[in-house]
């Protein structure tokens, strides 16, 4: 997406090296090594889950290859965690050319369930009558929007034997971009209402792992002040 056929996003040079061979091209090399960090965890996953495969009850020397595994994948995942949050806070979104290449025919299946579930057809109508206007919309080299303005009422007669009529200011509501992702409402989806509410409920995850993970350490600070001290009793150094 950060290349010149697309330009949506710019990655800023810290997260970036130039090509090797283009002098003008940034590579976005920090995201690359991120994606083959990922790669090399799940293989330390798979290993681990190969190692502790069919173990008796009790401990097994064999056990003290998952420990490396575990670590490696720690201290990768910690890494790649923070060196991505790092990218995304200076990445610049160019909004402009994600919005120039939107496109009527990104709203065509959803303009086929929309007829199907209020004008009494089935899917199968429905899909057709749109299959036929986005066609027509390559062919002309029109927005399928204003086709189905036009040629609605004699595409809907043609397939389904009757006349669907809709008006104009419904039309462009259909086909009104932002309309179209905000009113998916299903639990997961891009609406912005659904989106704030992953947010939310993301950011109460994350602060009450930080609460746990904290006490963790505190815990274990303590556990290491104990340890200290029991070791000098048992060497004789007292307190």
């Amino acid at each position: 997406w950060s290349t010149s056929e697309f330009s949506y996003v710019e990655i800023s040079d810290e997260f970036s090296s130039t090509s090797s061979i283009m002098p003008q091209k940034k590579n976005p090399v920090i995201a690359e090594l991120i994606r083959s960090k990922s790669s090399i965890i799940i293989g330390d996953l798979v290993a681990s889950i190969g190692i502790i495969k069919s173990l008796t009850l009790g401990y097994s020397i064999d056990i003290q290859d998952l420990t490396p595994r575990l670590w490696n994948s720690i201290n990768k995942s910690l890494l790649s965690v923070q060196l991505l949050s790092d990218m995304l806070n200076t990445c610049k979104f160019n909004k402009e050319s994600m919005y120039a290449n939107l496109d009527d025919t990104m709203i065509a299946a959803d303009f086929a369930n929309y007829l199907a579930s209020n004008y009494n057809i089935s899917f199968r109508q429905s899909h057709h009558i749109v299959g036929t206007l986005s066609k027509s919309s390559i062919d002309s080299n029109t927005k399928l929007s204003e086709l189905v303005k036009t040629d609605i009422d004699k595409i809907t007669k043609k397939i389904t034997g009757k006349t669907i009529k809709i008006n104009v200011s419904e039309i462009d509501s259909i086909f009104n971009y932002a309309n179209n992702v905000n009113s998916k409402t299903t639990k997961g989806s891009p609406s912005n209402s659904e989106s704030n509410r992953m947010i939310k409920l993301r950011t109460v995850q994350l602060s009450n792992s930080s609460k746990f993970i904290k006490k963790q350490q505190n815990l274990l600070a303590k556990s290491e002040i104990l340890l200290e001290k029991s070791i000098r009793n048992l060497s004789g150094g007292g307190n």
